[in-house]
């Protein structure tokens, strides 16, 4: 590999933005260009741009499948690029692995897209395989771009990667659309996709941010993820993310629905004494400041719930 003449790119998956931009959707990436935290968003936009998420976490980001959902109608073109995808990566493990990495690799593929954001047990995976088998498998398909890998960290300070515990992770899936395909919505009804209340639907809301904050920084360096644990006798906290920016280390918590508890993102922001703190869900976007108080501490953090 020539040193200085090679200029890496890291792509991913079609964000929701550019989602809405091959839909030619102008007036709402317009709406949301010029947002201030001081507006109102309308209502009719934001339940527009509901509408539009939950479709694209059938569609996914996937180019090809985007294209064939803009051609329409209906969703019969869309399942049979993601069928495509899906079978082709599968015949890939044949190809490339080894015969006792083959079982171990197609429980992996069948494992994560229902069981995204959960924190990775090896026995979980693979009972009867071990665990160092199990973990150059999962290994494999990181470095091959299947799976993004959010590593725990401590979350003491900048850089995230300094206080992360590579024994701690989750992995999340390439793409939504499959995700979602390879769970089964191949059998709903295309009609249902906008009302029907999905039982994954906090794995599935998860999965869509942690594919978009995953290419969310420097295009040429390998993209990274992080969340915090912290596990006790008498229960666990968990934020979903975490964020570096100028101003330090930033939470972020990622709710399926417009309401729900956020006991694990109160411990941080107590115990890492953060003055912000984000959480995504249903609403509309809004800023306010929220006080937070337990045994042994406050703390009031200016929430932002985009």
């Amino acid at each position: 590999m020539p040193v200085g003449r090679i200029e890496y790119l890291f792509l991913g998956p079609m964000t929701f933005r550019e989602y809405l931009l091959a839909h030619g959707q102008d007036r709402l990436l317009g709406l949301i260009d010029n947002f201030a935290w001081n507006d109102t968003f309308p209502e009719a936009a934001h339940e527009k741009l509901l509408a539009a998420m939950r479709e694209f976490f059938v569609v996914g980001g996937m180019p090809e499948a985007v294209r064939k959902s803009v051609e329409g109608p209906g969703l019969a073109k869309v399942l049979d690029v993601q069928a495509s995808i899906c079978e082709t990566y599968q015949d890939d493990f044949a190809k490339y692995a080894r015969d006792s990495q083959l079982a171990i690799l197609q429980n992996l593929f069948r494992h994560v897209p229902v069981n995204a954001g959960a924190k990775v047990k090896y026995s979980r995976i693979d009972a009867h395989r071990p665990a160092r088998q199990v973990r150059e498998a999962v290994d494999l398909l990181v470095k091959a771009g299947v799976f993004y890998r959010a590593t725990h960290s401590d979350a003491s300070g900048l850089p995230l990667n300094a206080g992360a515990d590579p024994r701690l992770f989750k992995l999340y899936f390439l793409d939504v659309g499959l995700q979602n395909f390879l769970c089964g919505t191949k059998y709903i009804a295309p009609e249902a996709i906008r009302t029907m209340d999905f039982i994954n639907k906090g794995t599935v809301a998860e999965q869509f941010v942690a594919q978009h904050l995953h290419f969310g920084g420097r295009v040429n360096c390998t993209p990274e993820l992080f969340y915090w644990l912290r596990e006790g006798k008498t229960g666990n906290a968990e934020v979903d993310f975490l964020a570096a920016d100028a101003n330090g280390v930033l939470p972020i918590e990622v709710k399926a629905g417009q309401s729900g508890a956020l006991k694990s993102l109160h411990q941080f922001v107590l115990r890492k004494k953060s003055t912000r703190a984000v959480r995504y869900d249903l609403n509309p976007p809004s800023r306010h400041r929220v006080a937070v108080s337990a045994d042994r501490g406050t703390a009031s953090p200016a929430w932002t719930s985009p």
